[in-house]
């Protein structure tokens, strides 16, 4: 089991989930970004359609990061 643990003072942290709806044919991802108190500073979700394999998805919930938190800047 992965133990999530807070950033130190000063950094933020970034979480990814994924989930997969078989029946609806369709994908979600989940990015959280935290502050260093634990607070959310910002979600973001993401729907897709289709069904790709597990990894497909979370490859693209990284593109999705890399793509969100470039637009930030």
């Amino acid at each position: 089991m992965i133990q999530l643990r807070r950033p130190k003072v000063g950094p933020l942290k970034c979480n990814i989930d994924k989930t997969i709806f078989q029946e609806q044919g369709q994908y979600g991802i989940r990015i959280c970004i935290n502050g260093d108190k634990g607070d959310l500073a910002a979600p973001k979700t993401y729907w897709f359609k289709g069904l790709p394999q597990s990894r497909e998805v979370e490859a693209c919930g990284l593109k999705e990061t890399i793509s969100w938190l470039g637009s930030m800047s």
